[in-house]
């Protein structure tokens, strides 16, 4: 063996050993913030008669992507990531389906988007009304979160039971 093929194989040897490949895929799923891996296995939501809505907090137990706020909350207004809750009763809706407001939504088809500021939770309000149906307290319901190909979270399908008071 010469001199030159020696150094190759030692080099390739020293680059196995280490764990480094010569072709790194930086777009591997795991390099993305998974909402699964980062959401606990049941969701609440808090339903207002006097106001006729809901709210449903997505806390994470760890922070979400360092992004514009807008941008990462823009992922559920353009059903990139689709929150939809429904139970064996035919009541079924997307939370973020119709028009989004600033404060409190006054009638169907409204929502809200919050981030808390240590980006830990996400806040969905919306007007408990959605095509002659409602969410009801004692209830239990599923919510199915979709998420597909974006810049900052894993592209994944799963669901989670919500109960609602």
């Amino acid at each position: 063996m010469t001199r030159i093929t020696k150094t190759a194989i030692a080099i390739f040897a020293l680059l196995l050993a280490s764990g480094c490949t010569l072709i790194t895929d930086f777009d591997a799923p795991g390099d993305k913030y998974s909402l699964y891996e980062n959401l606990p296995d049941t969701l609440g939501v808090t339903l207002s008669t006097v106001s006729n809505t809901g709210s449903l907090t997505m806390p994470f137990t760890e922070a979400l992507p360092e992004a514009d706020d807008a941008e990462l909350l823009a992922l559920l207004e353009d059903t990139t990531i689709s929150l939809n809750v429904a139970n064996d009763e035919a009541v079924s809706y997307n939370l973020t389906e119709g028009t989004r407001v600033d404060g409190t939504p006054a009638s169907a088809g409204e929502y809200a988007l919050t981030m808390s500021e240590d980006r830990m939770s996400i806040g969905v309000s919306f007007y408990n009304e959605h095509s002659g149906t409602a969410l009801h307290a004692g209830h239990t319901y599923t919510a199915t979160i979709d998420v597909l190909d974006n810049d900052f979270f894993a592209t994944e399908s799963f669901a989670i039971d919500v109960t609602a008071n």
